[in-house]
């Protein structure tokens, strides 16, 4: 029985490996969304103002936005999945991923009246997701202390 018992702790060992993993690219996916998600609203102002050459940075922007929400998909499953951790930062980041988008589509079809305040929405949600993450400690978030 010895054996059975070692394996089962070497598991629990490695799954608190991948869930404090996950946290930790959460704190650092996170502000760097909120980040990219700035400078989109930055680039959008200059096109309001005129400024028509920034339509290509805003295009990209938009695949770095995309690209940010779906690591932090994976980090927050990485949290969630092995060890039970909690689920909620899973739920709000496919939010978030379905939110971008329907962002971008409104942003194609030129639906300016949806697409900026959706925007906004998107934006107070990551800096809500950030709040969450702050008011954790790894170890309340994963079994594992810092």
């Amino acid at each position: 029985m010895q054996p059975d018992a070692t394996l089962a702790q070497q598991e629990d060992s490695q799954t608190q490996v991948w869930q404090a993993r996950g946290f930790r690219a959460l704190r650092i996916l996170v502000p760097l969304l909120a980040a990219a998600i700035l400078l989109q609203a930055i680039s959008a102002g200059q096109i309001l103002s005129g400024n028509t050459a920034m339509r290509a940075l805003h295009s990209a922007g938009m695949l770095l936005v995309l690209l940010l929400a779906i690591l932090q998909l994976v980090a927050a499953i990485l949290v969630w999945r092995p060890g039970r951790g909690p689920g909620r930062m899973v739920g709000s980041s496919i939010g978030l991923i379905v939110a971008i988008i329907v962002q971008a589509a409104l942003g194609a079809a030129h639906v300016r009246g949806l697409h900026i305040p959706l925007g906004v929405l998107i934006f107070g949600g990551v800096f809500a997701q950030m709040a969450q993450l702050r008011s954790r400690s790894p170890g309340q978030a994963t079994g594992v202390r810092p």
